[in-house]
């Protein structure tokens, strides 16, 4: 990969600071009902733990991919924000001890998290594709929140559905992500992937000026445009060269749009630029019209299939919380269908056997609440009323997976 030492536009004005550069473990968030994983350097407890002469609890061990040392739980409802559990890192096979939270906070439970202002996004819905080693997720939908001492003041949803996610990238996705309204698009440039295909050489002979997108790339005096692999699409580059200056802020590798005439090379294109200029957010490196193989969702499937993680067991499940895994094990028949507590669909011919099933294992925090105000989860939930559920749904249809015999 060659951009493997880069991260994300997304994640870049964290890092910064103290260049941690091992991925830390996410913190869980129940967002109308089902769990799901704030990004990585999201800390709603930093503020109420920064007012402490010291920590409520001890740390066994302390984990490079947990500098915070504790995994905080929590619960968006009714437009406020509340701390449903804290887990301190443990020794041994045991990862993770749960804190009581009576002996600091009281008997109220769930906490609500007063001391918390801030804003961050909440990926939605299950995961439609891994990227960079299973480092980042698309997902259907993004939550956008904003609050002010617990409260939610603002709240948006971005529909990534609409954006043709299995040939876009995670950088670009996020980026558009951004604005309440995206810029308007003529659509008058050139995907940069394409640019070295016979397609483009056509519409843009040598030496023809032309407009194309992607991220700003500078090491030393040499400057280049990258465009992010996609879930379906292979990453891709051009030389550049004449570059005229431009402020790129606090981004290392903005998102900017050139214009000029090209050259063959070796491996790639080179691009004598004329104009440079940086894109406001929103405005996509990825152009509407890159055509989308007709079986994308099949590859995508079979790509996600291949680096699934591995469900062994009932306890395994909380820590995968929205991840796509492959669970095996006995196919049981009760109230429902279930392999290893993981409720999947009924299929009566393979009930007692042994069997093997992929897809997102959603787990979901089923409260009073969510059960008077969600009529769709009070159907699938039943007379089993409020409590944890797992399901194991298809990524791309939200369905419960059928099972298949094990192989």
């Amino acid at each position: 990969m060659r951009r493997a030492a880069l991260i994300s536009l997304f994640c870049l004005a964290w890092l910064a600071p103290d260049a941690r550069a091992t991925d830390q473990v996410r913190e869980l968030i129940v967002v109308d009902g089902r769990y799901q994983k704030l990004d990585q350097f999201v800390e709603p407890l930093k503020p109420w733990l920064s007012g402490l002469p010291e920590r409520p609890w001890r740390n066994e061990i302390l984990s490079t991919n947990c500098w915070r040392g504790y995994m905080a739980t929590w619960l968006l409802e009714n437009d406020r924000l509340f701390l449903l559990a804290i887990h301190r890192q443990g020794s041994g096979k045991v990862r993770w001890v749960e804190v009581p939270l009576a002996p600091i906070f009281g008997e109220a439970h769930p906490v609500p998290a007063d001391w918390y202002t801030g804003s961050f996004a909440v990926p939605l819905g299950s995961v439609v594709s891994r990227l960079r080693w299973n480092r980042f997720t698309i997902h259907p939908k993004t939550l956008h929140v904003e609050i002010v001492k617990g409260r939610v003041t603002k709240r948006r949803v971005h529909d990534n559905r609409t954006q043709r996610a299995l040939v876009r990238s995670y950088d670009d996705i996020e980026w558009v992500a951004r604005p309440k309204v995206v810029p308007p698009d003529d659509g008058n440039w050139h995907d940069a992937r394409l640019v070295t295909t016979d397609a483009f050489r056509k519409q843009v002979p040598k030496g023809a000026r032309f407009r194309t997108r992607g991220l700003l790339m500078v090491a030393r005096d040499d400057k280049s445009l990258y465009i992010p692999e996609s879930p379906l699409a292979e990453g891709a580059g051009c030389n550049l060269i004449n570059v005229p200056d431009i402020e790129v802020g606090r981004y290392n590798s903005p998102p900017v749009e050139v214009t000029g005439t090209w050259t063959p090379g070796e491996y790639r294109i080179t691009i004598d630029v004329t104009a440079i200029r940086k894109l406001k957010p929103g405005e996509t490196i990825h152009h509407p019209k890159f055509p989308v193989p007709p079986d994308a969702k099949a590859k995508a499937r079979a790509k996600m299939e291949e680096k699934a993680w591995k469900v062994r067991s009932p306890a395994d499940a909380h820590w995968v919380t929205g991840d796509f895994v492959r669970i095996r094990g006995t196919l049981e028949n009760g109230a429902v269908s279930s392999i290893l507590g993981a409720e999947v669909a009924l299929d009566a011919s393979l009930q007692g056997k042994d069997v093997v099933a992929f897809g997102n294992l959603d787990h979901w925090y089923v409260t009073p609440y969510l059960l008077r105000t969600n009529r769709d989860v009070a159907t699938w939930v039943g007379k089993r009323g409020p409590g944890h559920y797992y399901r194991l749904v298809d990524p791309f249809t939200g369905k419960l997976v059928t099972p298949r015999a094990a192989p």
